[in-house]
């Protein structure tokens, strides 16, 4: 199996749409929940090649939450840690009420 190109902005992306559907699996749609873990899984593999620590904790912080549904992921350190990897400025994102996560 190939490992696929590092892109941050990918692996954010999957990392937002996985805590979208779970806010969704809490509102009474329940399959929302696998589709979270598939979001969660991509965004490991967007980071395998270039960043597998960080593609580990990733997929640490999603066996755990296989393992307990009501874990709370911590979404906000992960993206922001992606983002930093990535050469985003952090400050720049946040800064003024920016972007919130």
């Amino acid at each position: 199996m190939d490992v696929r190109k590092t892109c941050i902005l990918c692996a954010c992306k999957h990392l937002a749409q996985a805590r979208a559907l779970l806010l969704e699996t809490r509102k009474g749609y329940p399959e929302h929940y696998w589709f979270a873990l598939g979001h969660l899984a991509e965004a490991e593999d967007e980071l395998m090649l270039e960043h597998p620590d960080l593609a580990g904790r990733i997929r640490n912080h999603r066996k755990e939450l296989e393992a307990n549904p009501r874990f709370e992921f911590p979404f906000r350190e992960l993206i922001l840690s992606v983002a930093l990897v990535g050469g985003y400025d952090i400050e720049v994102l946040l800064k003024d009420g920016g972007l919130q996560i």
